[in-house]
């Protein structure tokens, strides 16, 4: 019971820690502002609030739907491979287990690149910088490429110190290290699947890395491992051939589609969405200042973001092709890895690459 006991204790204190600090200290100001109670007192306040906290859903089922995809596909393929091993004995369970529990402590370090690359390339997006989102993505490719080396270096190395860590057994042991032998020499392509997972999310583009996982996976990788565990009587070693077939398909894969993205193409639909987004707010102010229900203040928008036409009002930026003269607040592609913003007067960086 200490270990559940302690995963428990920690879990809890993480979301309690993070909670009081986005209240206390930064991330309230994202928090949906309530207008002061009218006559319905606070059911009317708390009808607000669900529709704030509900608003816009659609957007956002569609970027986080294809990212729970991508990550739950691979993870449910690697929990089919732990009960697979257990058809081989308590040995081959044991050293699955080892192998798992080593893989993914070392994943931890290439998902922490994804997350930081996903937030910077969705906001030089948000901020129409082509540039610096291509310089992002070079780099944060070249940094997985040194990370991938370094944790197969590692894992070779210390191969069997790692599995004397977990058990004495001396069959789980060797059986442990022999197989750690082979997800060592994966580890480059899965620190850059990983990364390049997350510039796809930063791009707004899950869609491909979640078919790719699935379809990778379940008509490939869990083929072959199964093929190659118990027709050719490879037992566990086999079933990660499988899982190698996996990370090598999905790394080739994800690195084409990150290397031949169009750029121009995924800034302009950040662009065109945050133009939607405005003429959205403008069309919900123009009637509550008709109703004389609210202000412009309300919606987010500065008095200078509007300006008069004919006794209606109108955003500054309507159309794309007022991009290049216009500066506006203008949200980012969102990445399930990670938010980013164009910021509120950040305009656009490189308006030249829509000249």
């Amino acid at each position: 019971m200490g270990a559940p006991t302690a995963v428990l204790v920690v879990n809890w204190l993480m979301a309690l820690l993070l909670s009081l600090y986005t209240i206390f200290i930064s991330g309230y100001q994202c928090f949906p502002v309530i207008s002061t109670p009218g006559p319905g007192g606070l059911r009317s306040g708390l009808a607000e609030l669900i529709s704030l906290v509900f608003k816009d859903w659609s957007r956002i089922l569609k970027l986080a739907g294809p990212g729970v995809l991508m990550i739950e596909a691979e993870w449910l393929a690697y929990e089919i491979i732990t009960f697979a091993a257990s058809r081989f004995g308590t040995e081959a369970l044991a050293a699955q287990s080892i192998v798992s529990t080593t893989c993914i402590m070392m994943f931890q370090i290439p998902y922490a690149i994804s997350v930081a690359s996903s937030t910077r390339i969705a906001w030089f997006i948000g901020s129409a910088s082509k540039t610096a989102s291509i310089t992002s993505t070079n780099s944060a490719i070249l940094l997985a490429f040194i990370v991938g080396s370094i944790n197969c270096i590692f894992m070779f190395t210390f191969k069997r110190n790692i599995t004397q860590l977990f058990s004495s057994d001396s069959k789980v042991i060797d059986l442990a290290s022999h197989v750690l032998i082979l997800s060592a020499g994966n580890q480059v392509l899965d620190v850059v699947a990983c990364v390049c997972g997350g510039i796809l999310r930063g791009q707004g583009r899950q869609h491909v890395g979640g078919w790719l996982n699935l379809l990778t996976y379940y008509v490939l990788a869990l083929p072959a491992a199964f093929f190659c565990g118990f027709n050719l009587n490879l037992g566990l070693f086999g079933l990660w051939i499988g899982m190698v077939v996996a990370i090598t398909t999905i790394a080739l894969g994800e690195l084409w589609f990150v290397m031949r993205c169009d750029w121009d193409f995924v800034i302009q639909c950040s662009i065109q969405d945050g133009l939607d987004q405005q003429l959205h707010q403008q069309q919900e102010l123009q009637a509550s200042v008709y109703s004389g229900d609210g202000d412009v203040s309300d919606f987010g928008f500065d008095d200078d973001a509007l300006d008069v036409d004919g006794g209606a009002l109108v955003p500054v930026v309507s159309t794309l092709s007022s991009v290049n003269e216009h500066s506006f607040m203008m949200p980012a592609v969102v990445g399930v890895g990670g938010l980013g913003f164009g910021g509120r007067d950040a305009g656009v960086r490189d308006a030249a690459d829509f000249s």
